[in-house]
């Protein structure tokens, strides 16, 4: 294997174990590295899992290139923690010019620095006052601990310090980062400190502030500083840091003038941007002057300024649509102004529309600027004004007349005679006002008004709403023959609408006009024409004899005129009255020469009409297009062949042939019989029951009647004397009644199926409360859900039950192998075969056998027949007492009573001996059984002359039979043929050799 290296070579991992390190020392006596044996070396250290591959190649590369010289490689690499470092901010405090040469002979004949590490710590010094029941209160100080610092004494620099001026401030450090060691493991960040700074007598740490007990030189060095006391005589003059002040510090030791000192200090303080408006007067400072020399008192940081509190305002305009923020900075000792008073003031203000990240930045910058002493008309807030909304407009509903009719119809008026009589508005809305024409009908729509709309709605600067103003509206007045119903303006008669405007208003008037209408219309066929017209209205032109027949000919029609009818219409017109679809012409049909022809008694396929029910709805269900007939009714006669042909013609005068060929083509008939008629007619009688069809080939009674489609709206219910066949499904709430057989192809839903023969049902039954199928036979279906199944004879469900009512005189079968009886009750005479019955949810299900269920369903009509007849035997021994026997025709109504109560008790005495008849046969048992090939399910009852039997557990592949010795309902096990055995056995895997 190749060698990379030859020496010692080591892995160094740190204490925090941030880095994992190949420590590599050349020598011939070393051991031959190889990339194996590196690899190995790293694996026993638990490095080599957290190192990246590309790191290691880069490793092995930098060791193979290291020769004779020793070599260190990081191989795995953490993230060590940091943290940031505390700051010191200094406050700057230069020497004064004129203290410059005094300060420099202070210091140099100052002392060396003597400064102190300081820690501070809180002692319980007594127990304090008692409180309440012997409760004592203990006492804290806080005492400071110092340690002389020995520090480079080199001074870096130096400053004047008044007693009390602040020095320095020492930020604390932020949390740190944490790391993570080369495993990834997290490494806690270091706790924040404080940066170490040493400081002398001179100096006192508060919190963290540094602060000067005596005024002095300040010496800086690199971690300390200390105060060279230095009691300067004369005055210093300073602007607050904020610039709100101008501050004074005076020493009494200076034997200056005070006159001379007050001067310059007003002076110095106009240099830092102090108006004369913003200082004390200079005698209110000379007192102050004199008053520290007399007192020999020193001043320090004295404001120079008048005494101004600082304010805030909002005002808001009267439309509440701007609000103007104003704000001033305190001078001197006046009170201050926070931010937070400014919140407060906007808060109490209730302004809300503003940008309150602009606001606080603006009003931050104004504060952070010396030199802006007011904030003035700044604009807090503004609201949005609303806007207008849409003006209301005039949506006609008629075409107006082009200008040159227009201009025409007003002249007409303009001549005619007492106008302004008939029209009073004529002398506000005149002639020459109308701008536009239009035909209108009787209630017809002339506009519609669309109202103003109300425009998009705005905000003051307290973000209440302000609603939109609604648009202009149109103002509209009705003239003569036009009224208005909600924002439709309607014509109350024919003739012509003026619509102008008058003093911004508009208006509308309908004039009668209306020239005499004539229309002729003819039939597709030309074999008639009729005539309409609507009488002039106004000063219309009338109707008029010859213009009708002008019309006549202008339509082509000039035979078969009826002039009697034309006179009378006219006159009609002219009497003011309509004349609608009136028969003015009649054309003559040929008559053609024809052989014997078949037409039916009455009318084929004839609907029988809607019924209108008591509370006035349709009926839709009782229509029917089934034409049914019975034996000996007369369906059809054989009209005898005629030979006489005559030509005929339409209303244009236009000739129709005849045929003159005479043709016989009966239709093959069946299922009725020929009788000779009167006028050498044959009168075809129904020989059976059924529906009677013709169509070209044949004719007679159908006794199968087929449904195309489904039984609905377009059906109607069948009621059929034969078999029927329904191609579709029978839709909810519809019936089918047949005395045949019956076979559904499709679904049944909600209805009802009633068949003398049996019913077929090949999609099954689905109900959605309860569809009902009766068979005087059998039934058969594919499902049955919510349904109720009687039947005389058997009947078979192909899949599932579900929730039935089901009850036969035969056998039931549901399910071939697979298939389930769930919920609902189930009777059959001659027993059940089931595949599964209930569920495993218990759904409640009644499995009855062994008895005549239909004499169970007479039994139960006749005791319903005796509790009448009993209730009414009750009712007559109730009245007859309280018949006063005073008058002959209570006497009679006595006899009467008792005549009727007498044959009430025969009824009851009849009807009682034939249900002691039937319970007796209803008693007696029919060999049968109840057979589950799957599985019943505990919540199903197997019931036979009222025995019961309840399921519990479930069980499969179970008979249920009823022994009358016992009287007791047996559970037996189904016994199975070997065939079925194998089937229910489970299939065993066979080994294949491809497995």
């Amino acid at each position: 294997m190749e060698t990379i290296c030859k020496g010692r070579l080591s892995i160094e991992i740190d204490s925090a174990q941030v880095n994992a390190t190949l420590v590599f020392s050349p020598g011939e006596v070393g051991e031959a590295w190889t990339r194996e044996a590196i690899l190995s070396l790293l694996t026993k250290a638990g490095v080599l899992e957290y190192v990246n591959p590309v790191t290691l190649e880069k490793a092995l590369a930098s060791l193979s290139r290291a020769g004779r010289e020793n070599a260190r490689v990081v191989v795995a690499e953490g993230e060590a923690p940091r943290t940031d470092p505390d700051a010191i901010r200094w406050e700057e405090h230069p020497v004064p010019r004129d203290l410059a040469a005094k300060a420099d002979e202070v210091l140099s004949r100052a002392p060396a620095p003597l400064v102190y590490a300081w820690r501070y710590r809180k002692r319980r010094v007594d127990e304090g006052k008692v409180k309440g029941k012997g409760k004592a209160e203990p006492r804290f100080i806080t005492e400071a601990i110092r340690r002389e610092k020995t520090v480079d004494p080199t001074v870096l620099r130096t400053g004047s310090i008044a007693d009390g001026g602040l020095v320095a401030t020492i930020d604390t450090a932020r949390e740190g980062t944490p790391g993570r060691t080369f495993r990834g493991e997290p490494l806690p960040a270091p706790p924040p400190g404080r940066p170490e700074l040493y400081f002398g007598e001179g100096l006192t740490l508060r919190e963290d502030k540094l602060f000067a007990n005596t005024a002095g030189i300040l010496r800086y060095g690199a971690d300390w500083v200390d105060v060279v006391p230095f009691a300067a005589g004369g005055a210093t003059v300073e602007a607050a840091e904020d610039g709100s002040d101008c501050l004074i510090s005076f020493n009494p030791a200076h034997d200056g003038d005070p006159v001379e000192v007050a001067g310059k200090a007003l002076d110095e303080a106009g240099r830092f941007g102090f108006a004369p408006s913003d200082l004390l007067p200079e005698e209110s400072l000379l007192a102050l002057l004199r008053e520290a020399m007399q007192k020999n008192v020193p001043l320090t940081h004295r404001s120079l300024c008048r005494p101004v509190d600082g304010a805030c305002s909002v005002t808001v305009s009267e439309d509440k649509m701007e609000a103007i923020l104003s704000v001033r900075k305190h001078r001197g000792r006046g009170k201050p102004l926070t931010l937070a008073d400014i919140s407060a003031r906007i808060k109490g203000s209730g302004v809300t529309q503003m940008d309150i990240p602009q606001v606080r930045d603006d009003v931050k910058a104004f504060f952070g600027d010396p030199a802006r002493r007011e904030l003035k008309g700044y604009p807090l807030a503004r609201g949005s004004l609303p806007q207008p909304g849409e003006s209301g407009t005039m949506e006609w509903e008629v075409p107006f007349a082009d200008a040159a009719e227009r201009k025409m119809i007003l002249s007409r008026f303009e001549r005619l005679p007492q106008a302004e009589q008939r029209f009073p508005s004529l002398k506000d809305f005149p002639v020459s006002a109308v701008e536009e024409i239009a035909i209108v009908a009787p209630e017809g729509k002339i506009a519609r008004l669309a109202p103003p709309t109300r425009g998009q709605p705005g905000t003051d600067v307290f973000g209440h709403r302000i609603e939109g103003p609604l648009g202009t509206s149109v103002e509209a007045r009705c003239c003569e023959n036009v009224k208005k119903y909600g924002l439709y303006f309607v014509s109350e008669i024919r003739g012509y609408l003026e619509y102008g405007r008058k003093d911004g208003a508009v208006c509308l008037r309908v004039r009668p006009h209306q020239d005499a209408v004539v229309t002729v219309e003819a039939a597709l066929d030309g074999m008639q024409a009729f005539l309409s017209i609507i009488p002039h209205r106004g000063f219309g032109e009338p109707v008029s004899t010859p213009k009708v027949y002008a019309v006549l000919a202008q339509e082509h029609v000039t035979a078969g005129l009826k002039e009697n009818a034309i006179t009378e219409a006219v006159a009609q017109a002219q009497d003011g009255r309509d004349v609608a679809d009136l028969l003015i012409a009649e054309g003559k049909p040929p008559v053609h020469a024809e052989g014997a022809r078949l037409v039916p008694r009455e009318a084929q396929g004839e609907d029988k009409r809607v019924r209108i029910l008591a509370d006035g709805r349709a009926d839709y269900k009782s229509i029917s297009s089934i034409r049914v007939v019975h034996v000996g009714d007369p369906v059809a006669e054989i009209l005898p062949p005629r030979s006489r042909a005559e030509n005929g013609f339409t209303v244009f005068g236009k000739p129709i042939p005849a045929r003159l060929k005479a043709e016989s083509a009966l239709p093959q008939l069946f299922n009725v019989k020929q009788a000779q008629g009167p006028a050498g007619t044959v009168i075809l009688y129904a020989e059976k029951e059924g529906e009677f069809v013709l169509t070209p080939t044949a004719a007679g009674v159908r006794q199968l009647h087929v449904v195309a489609g489904d039984v609905g709206l377009e059906t109607g219910n069948i009621d059929f004397p034969g078999s029927v066949v329904v191609k579709g499904s029978v839709h909810e709430g519809f019936r089918v009644f047949a005395k045949g057989s019956l076979t559904v192809q499709d679904l049944v839903e909600e209805a009802v199926l009633s068949a003398e023969g049996a019913v077929t049902v090949l999609q099954g039954v689905k109900g959605r409360k309860n569809a009902v199928i009766r068979a005087r036979t059998n039934i058969a279906c594919l499902f049955s859900e919510n349904a109720m199944l009687m039947a005389v004879g058997d009947i078979a469900v192909e899949r599932s039950a579900l929730n039935c009512r089901i009850k036969c005189n035969g056998a039931l079968t549901i399910g071939k192998t697979k298939g389930t009886l769930m919920g609902g009750i189930a009777r059959a005479r001659k027993g059940m075969t089931l595949v599964n019955v209930g569920s495993p949810g218990e759904a409640k299900t009644v499995v009855s056998f062994g008895q005549d269920y239909i004499l169970a369903d007479q039994i139960e009509a006749g005791e319903a027949e005796v509790e009448k007849l009993k209730s009414r035997v009750l009712e007559i021994d109730r009245t007859m007492p309280k018949i006063p026997r005073t008058r002959p025709e209570d006497t009679a109504r006595l006899a009467a009573l008792r005549e009727e109560k007498v044959k009430l008790l025969k009824r009851i005495e009849t009807h009682s001996m034939r249900l002691l008849s039937l319970r007796d046969r209803f008693e007696e048992h029919y060999p049968s059984a109840v057979t589950v090939r799957g599985t019943i399910y505990p919540g199903v009852t197997v019931e036979s002359h009222g025995r019961l039997y309840a399921v519990r557990l479930e069980t499969s592949s179970v008979q249920y039979t009823f022994d009358p010795k016992t009287g007791t309902i047996q559970e037996n096990p189904l016994i199975l043929s070997r065939r079925q055995a194998q089937l229910r056995q489970p299939r065993k895997k066979e080994n294949h050799p491809s497995t």
